[in-house]
């Protein structure tokens, strides 16, 4: 007969056997690959093929940890992202948010902000299915206190779409002014 004291040694031995083999490999708890690596991990979101509009979703906001090798479509609320590969270098967090989704305005941001001039332009997408009459993007410049065109906005169908070298905020407008 075992005395109590081996007895509890053994299932010491026994439960820490089994909590090693399980680990917290599976729990919500995990360590992530940054923790491990020291590196921040790749998230790639809704890649896809050329020239197609990502499905809006039903969130107004994204976030995601971006390499420069892949090319990633974000998406929150009425617009989408489209980074090309090597669009900046390294890795960048990504941030889309569209603050009330009843009206077309989103906001862009990156970090670190060093990477927000693009060696190959962003696209940004809208739905506009919501929109009256011809429309197109602008982005708000903080220097001047307007609404600014951007440059090869053109409408796609149910999207408008434009090419970026920078993150900022951006609206849809319809026949000039602030759309839906």
């Amino acid at each position: 007969m075992l005395t109590r004291v081996r007895y509890l040694s053994i299932l010491a031995i026994i439960l820490m056997g089994l909590v090693s083999a399980v680990g917290c490999s599976k729990l919500p708890t995990q360590p992530s690959a940054a923790d491990v690596s020291g590196a921040a991990p790749t998230v790639m979101i809704d890649v896809l093929p050329d020239g197609q509009p990502a499905d809006p979703g039903p969130s107004a906001e994204d976030l995601a940890v971006v390499s420069a090798s892949s090319r990633v479509t974000i998406h929150a609320g009425d617009f989408s992202v489209v980074i090309p590969a090597r669009a900046f270098s390294g890795n960048a967090t990504i941030t889309v948010t569209q603050p009330d989704v009843t009206k077309p305005v989103v906001e862009l941001s990156i970090f670190p902000p060093s990477k927000n001039d693009f060696r190959e332009p962003v696209t940004l997408i809208a739905n506009t299915t919501k929109a009256d009459g011809s429309t197109c993007l602008s982005w708000y410049d903080p220097t001047t206190f307007t609404w600014m065109p951007v440059e090869g906005s053109a409408p796609q169908g149910q999207t408008v779409q434009a090419p970026l070298t920078h993150f900022s905020t951006y609206r849809v407008e319809s026949n000039g002014s602030f759309s839906w």
